[in-house]
């Protein structure tokens, strides 16, 4: 039996009554569906719905939920829930298409505390997806906050922001900021941690690059990654053995031309890799260092 009857078979199944006889159960479905009066959500039911999966932390559902009852929303109601969908969005690590909403929740807003909300959400979406230049751009656009608590939330932003593009200077007195004078412990902490900052610099890319060129392997072991760097080593290894091999038992021209390709081919991958753990290695440091000042700010939110 061909893969095309095997199809048709499977159909076959599903198909309870003869042809002749299907109009008639089709005008009887009809009939039973539309005499028992239909029951739906209201837009507002379905908001308030969705409301509860994003308190359960359901926000794929809760997005569903939100888009059907915009669609059946008014005008007036679908400006708020552009601001849930994006927040949905958000939370589900969709920053881009976030901002798109977060977007048009500004363009309708005519409050003044809620747009330096959303603006401030939007700068959330650029840090997380990594476009700090974009964040920096969106905290200066901003009005001047209508309150205390605004004002932390744009300097810890643009702190953060700071921080990932390596201007420390100017993220050290955005952090310090966000500390009330009445807690000179906390900020002298920031200080203390921001004296060592030059460590975040090791190990540099050219110690990483130049030792690997010596001796493969050695720089993914600088950079602490010890598996990539004893792979590295051992493989340059076996493979250099077994070029000496054949320029003993053949010829050296032997050994330059089957085994020094595969040396190179691998010695390439060894710098290439050597790159990455460097750079693995000091996101490793720089976010550490980040939640060390994080939590300190807590601390002076408590």
């Amino acid at each position: 039996m061909n893969g095309k009857n095997q199809i048709n078979l499977k159909f076959k199944k599903h198909i309870i009554f003869a042809p002749k006889y299907q109009t008639k159960l089709y005008a009887f479905c009809l009939i039973f569906f539309f005499s028992y009066p239909i029951v739906s959500q209201t837009p507002e039911q379905t908001i308030l719905f969705a409301d509860s999966l994003v308190s359960n932390g359901n926000f794929a559902l809760a997005l569903k939920n939100y888009k059907r009852a915009f669609f059946f929303s008014n005008e007036f109601e679908q400006q708020f829930l552009h601001h849930k969908i994006a927040d949905c969005l958000y939370y589900d690590k969709k920053y881009f298409e976030a901002l798109n909403y977060y977007d048009r929740a500004l363009s309708t807003s005519e409050n003044d505390s809620l747009s330096i909300e959303l603006s401030l959400k939007k700068s959330y979406c650029f840090i997380f997806s990594k476009n700090y230049k974009h964040a920096q751009a969106e905290l200066i656009s901003l009005p001047n906050p209508l309150h205390k608590i605004q004002q932390q939330k744009i300097d810890l932003a643009m702190a953060v922001a700071y921080f990932a593009e390596e201007d420390y200077h100017n993220a050290q007195l955005s952090f310090k900021k966000t500390i009330s004078e009445t807690e000179p412990a906390l900020s002298h902490s920031v200080d203390s941690i921001f004296k060592k900052i030059h460590k975040l610099q090791h190990p540099s890319r050219i110690l990483v690059l130049t030792s690997s060129l010596v001796f493969p392997g050695s720089g993914q072991m600088i950079s602490r990654d010890f598996k990539n760097g004893i792979n590295a080593l051992t493989l340059s290894s076996v493979i250099i053995a077994a070029g000496i091999k054949v320029a003993l038992i053949y010829s050296p021209a032997d050994a330059i031309i089957t085994v020094f390709p595969w040396f190179m081919r691998y010695y390439k991958g060894n710098l290439k890799s050597s790159k990455i753990s460097a750079a693995k290695r000091k996101a490793y440091k720089k976010n550490k260092v980040l939640n060390q000042i994080l939590d300190i700010m807590e601390k002076e939110n408590r």
